[in-house]
């Protein structure tokens, strides 16, 4: 279950999301279980961040920063992870159709 306090950030938007990141890097953010479905989540900083069972559904997360999190379960229909940095992710269990990704 996602941490409340952490999704409200996150909903303020990527500049408000990333500038508390930053300021908070100790912490690991949990938005485990989230709807996210339709954002647009461009160079979000989610380093470390618990994103297991994620619906990021037609969203687009183009530069954002995913390695080192946790992925499980999350579902990627639709979505735009061009430039995406995916290192050290665990995609395990993970459902997608079509994401769309740089070479």
């Amino acid at each position: 279950m996602a941490n409340p306090e952490h999704l409200d950030i996150l909903k303020r938007g990527v500049k408000v999301w990333n500038k508390w990141r930053h300021k908070h890097q100790d912490v690991r953010p949990d938005l485990s279980g989230a709807d996210l479905r339709h954002s647009r989540l461009d160079e979000a900083d989610f380093r470390r961040a618990n994103l297991s069972a994620v619906h990021f559904n037609n969203a687009s997360l183009s530069g954002a920063k995913l390695n080192n999190a946790n992925l499980k379960g999350a579902r990627f229909y639709n979505v735009d992870l061009q430039y995406a940095d995916l290192s050290h992710a665990n995609l395990k269990e993970t459902d997608s159709e079509t994401p769309t990704f740089a070479m």
